[in-house]
């Protein structure tokens, strides 16, 4: 059974309508509170919409957006066959598509699609991101606006909204014009490679060739904030002579990372701690690590960013086992990374290292939910339901770890140096990748 949701009540037969995708089609979804998502109009521009562990997730890129698009406003959701349907026609992997008109099984009215969405947020269906005045926040929105900007010719718009809330970004894309003119490239090559008779393509070519020649001759008064378009790899310099080669690993759970982690290390010739670290710091407190869980901390706090807060690791100020067992944990890892070469799994190693100054490679591994859950499925031999309610579970414990020691938030790739998904390389793959970057940051110039 699939859903397409419509403003439009009464529909007993679904007809394919032209989007932005220039072809007709029907389109469905599969999560309804997905779908419930667009029974309103918004746009890119308004929120980012994705997925985390099956829940969707809609992120507003301004304040209050959320309660302006939907409160007051009514949808239908339409019941519909799969069959007939096409995924992955389009780049957004939830979306489902079909060329030929669909009947309806069943019409459901929704009255107030607010309070409805709200509804779904309190039954833990929907994750619901309020605008946030914090630098990781905004820097995420920036991320996406900047790239729908440029995607959506909107740089030049007169649209009164992006003016109003996205015109220091606006400005900014106008001084740097080299954006444009790698984007004006990638278009008229797209075009060049559909065009079979060379004479029709050959004023293509010519342009092609003095927009690449603009661009080498392109000196910008000022720089993007941030930009990485330069071929100054940073990686390469990252570690001198006097520093061991120290990579943090962090994952979501089911993606193997245990297993590459400790495979890396084997083929680098270094050493790898993952729960050894939680046994050495409980012998150093004279606790029993049986006793001790992975990520028990005081929810009470959950979201207060203790590294963030104090700067460089010092356990005195804190007297909760939990927080005195993380320090211990840091101190250590600090010690290690002074001493030896090698990889950590986790604990926060990342912002543990960078609060004290000690040079290392941050990755974080990832896979789609249903993957992770059959890769669970295979190691525990379990079923599905139980294999997926293991993930959730170990994926939202090591998220409030790490953001209520770091203030940071877990997974997001501005975090992290390389974010791999470990399903689309594979086991084997994903090592390599990493041994690769590891090798890269060990080259001395």
């Amino acid at each position: 059974m699939l859903y397409h949701i419509s403003k439009i009540a009464g529909l007993k037969i679904l007809k394919p309508q032209v989007s932005t995708h220039k072809k007709a089609y029907v389109y469905a979804i599969e999560n309804v509170v997905t779908g419930l998502l667009f029974g309103a109009p918004h746009d890119d521009f308004d929120f980012i919409i994705s997925e985390e562990n099956g829940i969707p997730v809609i992120m507003e890129c301004y304040p209050d957006v959320f309660r302006l698009s939907f409160k007051g406003k009514k949808c239908s959701i339409y019941e519909i066959s799969d069959e007939g349907f096409m995924r992955g026609v389009t780049s957004w992997s939830p979306e489902f598509v079909s060329e030929n008109e669909v009947a309806v099984v069943r019409e459901i009215a929704i009255n107030d699609l607010y309070s409805r969405l709200l509804d779904e947020e309190a039954c833990g269906n929907l994750i619901i991101r309020r605008y946030e005045d914090a630098e990781d926040y905004k820097s995420i929105i920036a991320e996406h606006i900047v790239d729908r900007l440029v995607r959506f010719d909107a740089v030049y718009t007169e649209d009164k909204k992006i003016k109003k809330y996205y015109g220091k970004i606006i400005d900014a894309l106008k001084i740097n014009r080299e954006y444009f003119l790698k984007n004006e490239m990638t278009l008229i090559a797209n075009m060049i490679g559909t065009i079979r008779d060379e004479e029709k393509a050959a004023p293509l070519k010519q342009e092609y060739d003095e927009l690449e020649k603009d661009i080498l001759a392109y000196n910008p008064t000022i720089i993007l904030p941030h930009s990485i378009d330069n071929n100054d790899a940073v990686a390469s310099r990252r570690f001198s002579s006097d520093n061991h080669l120290i990579i943090c690993i962090s994952r979501q759970f089911g993606t193997g990372g245990h297993t590459i982690g400790f495979e890396l290390a084997q083929r680098l010739g270094i050493a790898y701690y993952d729960k050894e670290i939680i046994h050495l710091a409980c012998d150093r407190m004279g606790l029993n690590s049986k006793d001790v869980t992975d990520y028990g901390i005081d929810s009470s706090g959950s979201s207060r960013g203790i590294l963030s807060s104090i700067g460089k690791a010092s356990r005195k100020f804190f007297s909760t086992q939990s927080d005195m067992l993380f320090f211990t944990q840091s101190n250590l890892i600090c010690e290690m990374a002074t001493q030896e070469s090698c990889i950590f799994m986790g604990r926060c190693a990342d912002v543990v290292l960078t609060n004290n100054n000690i040079p290392h490679l941050s990755i974080f591994l990832s896979a789609p939910f249903k993957e992770r859950v059959k890769y669970e499925m295979g190691i525990a031999a379990c079923d599905y339901k139980t294999a997926s309610a293991k993930v959730k579970t170990m994926d939202q414990e090591r998220k409030n770890y790490y953001q209520y020691y770091t203030g940071r938030q877990w997974g997001y790739a501005g975090n992290y140096d390389l974010c791999v998904n470990t399903f689309f390389y594979g086991h084997d793959e994903t090592i390599q990748v990493l041994y690769d970057m590891a090798e890269l940051s060990c080259k001395k110039n």
